[in-house]
């Protein structure tokens, strides 16, 4: 583990409330702080961007961390976040994609932001009715599967 998973590691031991990682994680119940590390550490190397997310976004509901945490921390591969940490596109990155893997013309672009109006959200409606993907992330993924 590097010195910068080390700091998320101690950030996260810091954002997650003691008697719950106690309570729910520690199977003894024991106060033994390395076992609590072992945890922590364990965390950042399943999900660092999570991690990352986490630690750095005070506006989280601490119901949607617990949740996300015992999820990942049980490694289930059925388990969905409630924390995204997907990349947010911009309008321009959106129609790039759009064009260069042939979803739709620059025409039919045009025309929809011209109707519609020209935003990241109209774009993502065009993928979905072009591929029944609602988005680039989830058009990716189906490349990619």
């Amino acid at each position: 583990m590097n010195k910068q998973q080390e700091e998320l590691a101690m950030r996260l031991d810091l954002k997650t409330p003691y008697k719950w990682v106690m309570d729910n994680l520690i199977p003894n119940k024991s106060s033994d702080v390395q076992e609590r590390w072992k945890i922590m550490s364990k965390m950042v190397e399943l999900n660092q961007e999570w991690v990352i997310e986490v630690v750095n976004n005070g506006e989280l509901k601490l119901s949607d961390v617990l949740h996300d945490f015992r999820g990942i921390y049980s490694e289930d591969e059925h388990f969905l976040p409630r924390i995204s940490t997907e990349k947010e596109y911009t309008f321009d990155e959106v129609w790039d994609y759009i064009i260069e893997h042939h979803i739709a013309t620059e025409n039919e672009l045009r025309l929809v932001c011209n109707i519609n109006g020209s935003s990241v959200d109209n774009l993502n409606e065009v993928i979905d009715v072009r591929t029944g993907y609602v988005d680039v992330e989830q058009h990716t993924w189906s490349l990619n599967a």
